[in-house]
């Protein structure tokens, strides 16, 4: 499985500056989320989850993320 995430992986050097982490070391995560127009900011990070969304992009869990995924798509 991990393999197959990193073939299918995008390295994104951001182009955008974000100031909204209470933890100004979190903000590259929201830079590379939003310039990579991520679906997903998924963090056990306090700083970042009270955030909710960036630009749009809900910031969630790993549990709620993975709900989400299963819900939209359902194992055969």
């Amino acid at each position: 499985m991990l393999r197959r995430l990193r073939r299918r992986a995008v390295l994104v050097p951001p182009d955008v500056t974000i100031r909204m982490s209470r933890d100004p070391t979190d903000d590259k995560f929201l830079e590379c989320a939003v310039d990579g127009a991520a679906d997903y900011v998924v963090s056990a990070d306090a700083d970042l989850l009270t955030l909710r969304e960036v630009r749009g992009i809900p910031i969630v869990d790993a549990p709620t993320f993975w709900r989400r995924l299963t819900e939209h798509h359902p194992q055969p």
